[in-house]
């Protein structure tokens, strides 16, 4: 054997030895396996390390959020119906869509292995909940047109839920995208400090969201700049190039909930991502907007990890990503100071 076969087979062999990178459908995030190891079920696919570099959280939900739209009033559901809705979309399954009727619809799967949620038993265990409250919450999405069923299981249409793979034509379109691995974790976490209403939490940081500006353009088409997951109010000043950051008590009018409720969900759901990923969930920091250094600005801003839909390579990602840590031996400000 030549020398140059022999360095082949050696560095053929050193590959092999490599840990091998898995998505886990059931939670969206990545897994190292050793190189020998077989995944003993469908719940893993194997990636290449250059889709793993490129594609920090593979899987998001791209919901029906849209901008200063109150999802209670699009989807006429309460946070908690919103909490369970969107749980539920963290498991669409993104290999199998169908044609139902010439339209695109997305089933419910534990890990896309086809076998799709079907009937109540398989809605209360996912969401862990009695079969009272799955009737009457399956009921509710029915006559509001948001989820369908038939032979095969539980589907959404998507004007409700578009396909979120990172590789797919969504990528290069502004929609809200959600990590599906923060969702999963949050309410996990959540149930572990015994939160009684967590999905209640839940929807309701999903409709903090709405408060969030991903658009580069507005409805007329002017240039705007995106709030870099800032809640923001409606109004936009094209003569400083941004929007008014929303106080809290407007926040809590447009949420149609009393500010002692905005505070308590805010502390549960930064206590379940401290134990969850050790970072803030919703933060406060004060910012100086670009081109007015002298005016400090107080705003609320959602972790970008749970939640990012503009640019990653931007400095206002990498400050929104510092903001976000735990620093140690500091004082945890956030809940405080409100």
């Amino acid at each position: 054997m030549s020398e140059e076969q022999i360095d082949k087979n050696y560095d053929t062999e050193n590959r092999k030895m490599k840990e091998i990178t898995y998505i886990d459908y059931t939670t969206g995030g990545f897994i190292d396996l050793p190189y020998n190891a077989t995944p003993y079920d469908e719940k893993v696919i194997g990636m290449t390390s250059k889709f793993k570099e490129k594609n920090p959280e593979p899987f998001f939900l791209v919901p029906c959020i849209r901008f200063q739209k109150n999802l209670k009033d699009t989807l006429q559901l309460n946070h908690k119906e919103i909490g369970m809705l969107f749980y539920l979309m963290s498991y669409a399954n993104y290999r199998s869509l169908h044609y139902t009727e010439k339209e695109e619809v997305c089933y419910f799967s534990h890990c896309n292995n086809n076998t799709y949620f079907k009937g109540n038993k398989d809605l209360e265990k996912i969401l862990q909940v009695s079969n009272n409250i799955v009737k009457k919450f399956k009921k509710k999405l029915k006559d509001n047109g948001i989820l369908h069923e038939d032979e095969r299981g539980f589907y959404i249409k998507k004007e409700y839920l578009i396909r979120g793979k990172t590789y797919s034509l969504e990528k290069k379109n502004r929609f809200y995208k959600i990590s599906n691995n923060y969702v999963k974790k949050l309410v996990v976490e959540l149930r572990n400090n015994n939160v009684k209403k967590y999905y209640s939490a839940l929807g309701f940081l999903f409709s903090l969201l709405s408060f969030i500006n991903i658009h580069e353009k507005d409805s007329e088409g002017n240039p705007i700049r995106p709030s870099f997951n800032r809640l923001v109010n409606q109004e936009y000043l094209f003569e400083k190039d941004r929007y008014l950051s929303i106080p809290k008590e407007e926040l809590a009018k447009r949420m149609n909930v009393s500010k002692s409720t905005l505070i308590t969900r805010t502390r549960e759901l930064n206590a379940a991502m401290k134990e969850a990923f050790g970072e803030y969930l919703i933060f406060e920091r004060k910012i100086n907007p670009v081109g007015y250094e002298n005016e400090k600005v107080t705003s609320w801003f959602i972790n970008p990890h749970f939640s990012y839909s503009n640019d990653r390579t931007t400095e206002e990602y990498k400050k929104l990503v510092e903001s976000s840590k735990i620093k140690k031996n500091k004082k945890e400000n956030v809940d405080e100071r409100n």
